[in-house]
């Protein structure tokens, strides 16, 4: 018969599997814990990089937006190392955001997609006239938003205002412009692309209206020649028996050449117009600049005329810093209008009569 180990043979083995079966747990563990400080490490690292960008980019903007007062349309490229965020609260509170830096804008217009995320940012300035200066707007895109200005070649207007934003928009800009009896025939989406549409006194087609409810890379403005703007999000736009309808959303107004710009770098209405209601805002102290300088010079000639049309034009703007963007901003807009080429009549007056003009 074949001999059985002895208790202290067995014994001897099931401490040696014992000790190897330690010793695997232990290296599990070890190496656990090593794999998780490294981890730690790393994401750390990345978490302080990240926030590192986030304060350089944040400061870049902040000294770009400083200096807009004094720019004079001037257009530049800088590196976008993490996505930008641009967004306005329903009080019109607006602010710009990096990583988790978030940036209050004070006081100053800002038209921009509500997300940037290429890999540079490309910002231009204009200035607002009204006639007179009375601040400059600040525009952001990037690398991977495209613009298409889609207009109708047997409408005058629909040309004419192809011609009119052609001029003011900067060359850097991505820009195609495109004849709405092609469009339909035209590759729309592209891979990490945003499209922006901007039919110019033209309504968008059912293959536009498609492709904005299909691919949210696909935005939507309608610009017309009288001075509306509309904006076309994915909700507006909806699908009964295969046919797209859109619901007309609220329009804002453009006035003034900067303004019409503003209407192409945004992408939704809130945006648009709470930015200009800020404008409104800062203009009222600018007029009362204005009326303080009249006062100043003491001249010969009569300003009285065009004090009192000052005064209004305060009230207007007034007005049109809370109500643009509501469907209460159209008596307002048609009363700049009026203010606007009544004060610029008014001054070249003054300029013939070699008095003191206001712009």
């Amino acid at each position: 018969m074949k001999k059985l180990p002895s208790k202290t043979v067995r014994g001897f083995w099931s401490r040696k599997a014992f000790e190897v079966q330690f010793h695997w747990i232990f290296i599990m563990i070890a190496g656990a814990i090593i794999l998780t400080f490294f981890i730690t490490v790393v994401t750390k690292y990345q978490s302080v990089s990240e926030e590192r960008f986030s304060l350089v980019l944040s400061k870049q903007l902040e000294t770009i937006l400083s200096g807009a007062s004094i720019a004079k349309q001037t257009t530049q490229h800088i590196q976008l190392p993490l996505p930008l965020k641009t967004s306005c609260t329903e009080t019109c509170a607006c602010s710009f955001s990096t990583g988790t830096k978030v940036t209050q804008l004070k006081g100053t217009s800002l038209f921009s997609p509500s997300v940037l995320a290429g890999k540079e940012l490309i910002y231009t300035t204009h200035d607002w006239n009204i006639p007179f200066r009375a601040g400059v707007f600040v525009y952001l895109t990037d690398d991977q938003q495209q613009y298409a200005l889609v207009y109708d070649p047997g409408d005058s207007a629909s040309t004419a205002l192809l011609t009119k934003i052609t001029q003011q928009l900067p060359q850097e800009l991505s820009v195609k412009n495109i004849s709405i009896t092609l469009l339909s025939s035209i590759v729309l989406q592209q891979e990490n692309k945003k499209i922006h549409l901007i039919f110019l006194n033209t309504l968008p087609d059912a293959f536009a209206l498609r492709n904005a409810q299909e691919n949210s890379g696909v935005i939507i403005t309608v610009i017309t020649a009288a001075g509306g703007v509309q904006f076309y999000a994915r909700n507006t736009v909806q699908e009964s028996n295969n046919v797209q309808i859109a619901q007309v959303p609220i329009a804002s107004t453009w006035t003034s050449d900067a303004e019409l710009v503003g209407a192409i770098f945004s992408d939704t209405q809130r945006s648009y117009a709470c930015n200009l209601r800020q404008a409104y805002a800062r203009a009222q102290w600018i007029v009362q600049v204005q009326n303080k300088r009249l006062d100043a010079l003491q001249s010969r000639c009569s300003t009285t005329k065009i004090k009192e049309t000052l005064a209004e034009f305060e009230k207007t703007m007034k007005v049109l810093s809370q109500e643009i963007g509501t469907q209460g901003e159209a008596p307002a807009v048609l009363t700049l209008r009026a203010l606007q080429h009544d004060l610029a009549q008014e001054n070249q007056q003054l300029a013939k009569a070699n008095c003191p003009t206001i712009y």
